[in-house]
């Protein structure tokens, strides 16, 4: 049985050292990433607020304590085995756009791994749900905008007062 506990220990610091080197080659790569954003005069908050999700996961790692337990409280990122990148509030997937947010992590020279789990920063966790929102407002303007064409539609296929009766209530006496 201590063997078995020996094993599985030497396992998961195997596994935490590659990912301390993952998280450790994102880090130098945002970090360089932003300086060079700074140097040309471009706006690199995005770029230093995914440098310091990186840190804030890498200090969490050093202590010893398993990121995907800590995110269960917080924003994090998760790469799925697939490689699909997943944005998650506690225990619950936030509708966030994958392109946009692979164009972030693209624009800092991240790359995120399968398996990995980035605990998000507060500055990248407001622009990623200002543009959700954005895109759900336009989603819904759509509808609406459908909803207002079938509605008329509806009324001039059969208007109101035709049989007297609302167009639902007029269609299932038609029916009957």
């Amino acid at each position: 049985m201590g063997s078995l506990c020996v094993s599985v220990f030497v396992e998961e610091r195997r596994m935490s050292d590659g990912m301390v080197s993952t998280l450790a080659e994102q880090m130098l790569a945002a970090k360089a990433r932003a300086l060079e954003a700074r140097a040309s005069g471009k706006d690199a908050r995005l770029i230093e607020a995914i440098d310091r999700s990186i840190r804030r996961t890498l200090g969490c790692i050093v202590q010893i304590r398993d990121p995907r337990i800590v995110a269960a409280v917080g924003f994090s990122l998760v790469v799925n085995h697939a490689g699909e990148i997943l944005v998650r509030h506690r225990e619950r997937g936030l509708p966030i756009s994958s392109s946009y947010l692979k164009s972030l992590l693209a624009e800092a020279g991240v790359e995120p791994r399968p398996g990995q789990v980035i605990l998000l920063d507060d500055v990248l966790v407001s622009a990623l749900v200002e543009e959700a929102l954005g895109t759900v407002s336009r989603e819904q303007a759509e509808i609406q905008g459908v909803k207002s064409r079938l509605i008329q539609a509806s009324l001039e296929v059969d208007p109101p007062g035709k049989n007297g009766a609302p167009p639902t209530e007029g269609r299932s006496r038609e029916a009957a």
